[in-house]
């Protein structure tokens, strides 16, 4: 599953906007940002108590199908459908056999998805992000602003991504080769893609992330990406280049 290491991007992620949870099961590692008016009403013990079971089920639905179905876990390619699987099984299937890639390309976001809806209507929350080792799920009122972390890029923490609250709910997922634990066959300092489905957008990062090996390939993958119209926006990162596409907004920060 998906693995963690430090997370210091996480100290400036919407602190004035959200309060934090953190919860760390194994290789699942959440940043669960509620809005402040939201979190003051909600005991806290019973947050990371539900949060702590709700991970605790999507993670035993994986591990069970995979001893079911050997292979599930391990798999590098799309695998068939199953109309019998557990809902989660059936959205990592359906996003990355989409997308080209094995299921477990969409762990993580769906992982995000399913925790940051189940929260929002067991505690009525207003504003909700669930971020999942850069993938993360948002739910808002009003636009945010994601900067964009890009390993050893110059480019790293420069470039923002406006979220549009009027296409909110939404997944915004991040793929790299060139930093943190999760597998790519590309070296992408990152690829950033933005759909309405959480699941689909960290299937289609991990997708293109595997076809970046050089800032060379940044022009082709976005025109590629400009041809699928459940993609948001996209970004690509690679050494000092940087390719756009997309309905949301991307700004430059010095």
């Amino acid at each position: 599953m998906e693995g963690f290491g430090p997370r210091s991007y996480r100290d400036t992620m919407g602190s004035s906007r959200f309060s934090p949870t953190i919860i760390s099961i194994e290789e699942t590692d959440l940043w669960v940002g509620i809005d402040h008016a939201s979190y003051r009403r909600i005991d806290q013990r019973e947050l990371t108590a539900v949060i702590h079971k709700e991970v605790l089920s999507l993670r035993e639905a994986i591990v069970s199908y995979d001893a079911t179905h050997s292979g599930f876990i391990t798999s590098l390619k799309p695998i068939l459908s199953d109309e019998n699987a557990p809902d989660i099984i059936k959205e990592m299937i359906d996003a990355t056999m989409i997308a080209g890639i094995g299921p477990m390309g969409a762990v993580a976001g769906t992982v995000s998805e399913r925790v940051g809806t189940y929260l929002k209507e067991y505690f009525s929350i207003g504003e909700i992000a669930v971020e999942n080792g850069g993938d993360i799920f948002v739910d808002i009122r009003s636009d945010l602003v994601l900067k964009i972390f890009a390993g050893g890029s110059p480019l790293s923490g420069k470039l923002g991504m406006t979220l549009s609250a009027e296409l909110s709910p939404m997944g915004v997922c991040t793929s790299a080769g060139t930093v943190g634990p999760s597998l790519s066959l590309g070296r992408a300092d990152a690829v950033m893609i933005a759909c309405r489905n959480t699941s689909l957008a960290d299937a289609y990062a991990t997708a293109f992330g595997n076809l970046i090996k050089s800032k060379d390939d940044v022009d082709s993958v976005i025109d590629s990406i400009r041809t699928i119209d459940a993609v948001l926006a996209a970004v690509i990162i690679k050494d000092d280049k940087a390719g756009i596409c997309g309905r949301c907004e991307v700004n430059v920060y010095r």
